[in-house]
């Protein structure tokens, strides 16, 4: 991170975890985490105060409802899921300062004509998020009573051509959280298996025969297996 304070504002930050994990590791900048979970954003704001972040903050809001301005804001898995991504798109161009950076996993697709559209089609994205509304996975984890193996890639994504170095830096402590839920989650759930894949999320891509040969071991360890 350079000398200098910057302020980051994730879009749907969700629990918190992608705001507070960076808010601890560069304690210099300032975060702002909204989501539109009123659950959601009261687990933020209480795991803020057990790590006593002052740098941290939350709001319930809309991913359309950004004020201020930002070094840096994030959408990680979220935009494909928005009702209305254009506004959202505009809300985030508004609150970028002039060198701000925008770093967003699963983009848009847009058309010759600049109509926006949602990948694999903006139908089936909004069924998607209306069957997967209000899912926490890891509680849904935790409910699991047969066996259940879940990959964890292992090598971050690859820099992305223009962002200053300390975008990566922040990346490299937000995925820092879910490394940490995946481990306590092996630990306390005994058929649960979390295994690492020397890939990046692509890694179904990067890396097909370590992932069936994962899969292929898995299956051949379950009991009644021959």
């Amino acid at each position: 991170m350079p000398p200098t304070a910057h302020r980051t504002g994730p879009v749907g930050g969700g629990r918190g975890h992608a705001v507070n994990l960076p808010a601890r590791a560069f304690p210099r900048s300032r975060f702002v985490g909204r989501d539109i979970s009123e659950a959601g954003i009261g687990e933020a704001c209480a795991e803020a105060a057990r790590r006593e972040l002052g740098n941290a903050r939350f709001e319930v809001a809309g991913t359309a409802e950004l004020t201020g301005s930002y070094d840096l804001i994030t959408a990680f898995d979220v935009i494909h899921d928005l009702a209305r991504p254009a506004r959202t798109r505009t809300a985030v161009a508004n609150g970028l300062r002039a060198d701000g950076v925008f770093r967003v996993r699963r983009s848009l697709g847009e058309t010759a004509d600049g109509q926006l559209f949602l990948r694999p089609g903006r139908q089936r994205a909004l069924e998607t998020q209306e069957a997967m509304a209000g899912i926490d996975l890891f509680a849904l984890y935790r409910r699991v009573t047969r066996p259940l193996l879940i990959a964890r890639s292992l090598r971050p994504n690859p820099p992305m051509p223009g962002m200053p170095p300390w975008v990566d830096e922040l990346m490299a402590a937000y995925v820092q959280g879910p490394a940490r839920d995946l481990a306590e989650l092996a630990r306390t759930r005994p058929q649960v298996t979390v295994a690492g894949v020397d890939g990046t999320h692509a890694m179904l891509l990067e890396r097909p025969e370590e992932v069936a040969g994962l899969v292929s071991g898995f299956v051949r360890g379950l009991p009644g297996r021959p």
